[in-house]
């Protein structure tokens, strides 16, 4: 899903200057493939549009269709905290079929990030409570 002019929060995850004109926000999970092309899209404005386009990325996990989609959710946060989100949705997503614990770590390796900090951080569902209320603030958009 996405939304036009919606409005850019502070805690949002986005690329390109909040002040933008044209600010996107695209609601998806890693999981689904329908997400995966809207995705896909967006980072595509983002280069072609450079400055001129804010796009900010809020996680919605549809968790009972996607079984891995909340733990992937949790990946990117981790990563997100060592300054890589994006890097590690745009590998979230090429890889889809392949979000089970061992391949996030895999992903993290790849990455550089500190994997002993990602896994504790996975582990310990540090970042479970922003993202419930980031998808309970989205349900109950509408």
């Amino acid at each position: 899903m996405m939304l036009l002019g919606a409005g850019i929060c502070p805690q949002d995850r986005f690329l390109g200057p909040r002040t933008a004109r044209v600010q996107i926000i695209l609601y998806a999970d890693f999981e689904c493939p329908h997400s995966k092309r809207a995705y896909r899209s967006v980072r595509e404005l983002a280069s072609w549009y450079g400055n001129l386009v804010c796009i900010a990325f809020r996680h919605l996990p549809l968790s009972a269709r996607h079984t891995h989609a909340l733990e992937a959710a949790e990946a990117a946060e981790a990563a997100q905290s060592q300054g890589l989100c994006w890097e590690m949705g745009d590998r979230l997503f090429e890889q889809q079929q392949l979000l089970d614990r061992p391949h996030l770590l895999r992903y993290a390796r790849s990455l550089e990030l500190d994997v002993q900090r990602f896994e504790a951080e996975l582990t310990s569902a540090v970042h479970r409570p922003r993202l419930q209320k980031e998808i309970g603030q989205t349900m109950a958009q509408g």
